[in-house]
């Protein structure tokens, strides 16, 4: 059987043509820096690539949800912390406060203290977290949950708890 020249020239074209195809692959796994820039190249590991890069997205992302829990928590264990403390303070003022050797003036010193320390515990019950949303407002993160009125304070927030995803569960904010 003879082979023309048609032949050998179609088929020399065909071969620089391939050779053409696989260069330009290669130059695009070079400047891209993956050997899967596509999922032509091998679609079953193109496939698990994303799985990883995905799995990796979530676990980065869940470990920033857990650090912001992890703060979260901190700063209102702290601030309650801080009630705790100004309310011993406010009983030990209140204990003293009944001592019948004390007089008027000594008294009225004692009530512009429990003032000033019902000031600090509703500036602590209003407290706000890094992003400015009160702490101890339930789901109203924008609304100031203690308010003096004339018959009191009230309290204007929800029941709600703050939930953010951390690994598999859900962490309890407040």
């Amino acid at each position: 059987m003879r082979i023309s020249s048609n032949t050998i020239f179609a088929n020399n074209v065909n071969l620089l043509n391939q050779q053409g195809t696989q260069l330009a692959q290669t130059q695009l796994q070079i400047a891209s820096g993956t050997q899967l820039a596509n999922a032509a190249i091998d679609p079953v590991a193109y496939t698990q690539a994303m799985t990883v890069t995905q799995s990796i997205a979530v676990n980065t992302q869940q470990a920033a949800s857990g650090t912001a829990a992890l703060n979260s928590v901190s700063l209102e264990e702290s601030n309650l912390q801080s009630v705790t403390n100004l309310l011993q303070n406010v009983r030990t003022t209140v204990i003293s406060a009944g001592n019948a050797t004390l007089n008027a003036s000594d008294r009225t010193t004692m009530a512009t203290t429990l003032s000033n320390q019902l000031q600090q515990l509703m500036g602590l019950a209003n407290s706000t977290d890094a992003t400015g949303n009160y702490m101890f407002s339930g789901f109203q993160t924008q609304t100031v949950p203690f308010v003096s009125t004339p018959a009191g304070v009230s309290y204007f927030g929800d029941s709600g708890q703050m939930a953010m995803q951390v690994a598999g569960g859900a962490a309890n904010r407040h």
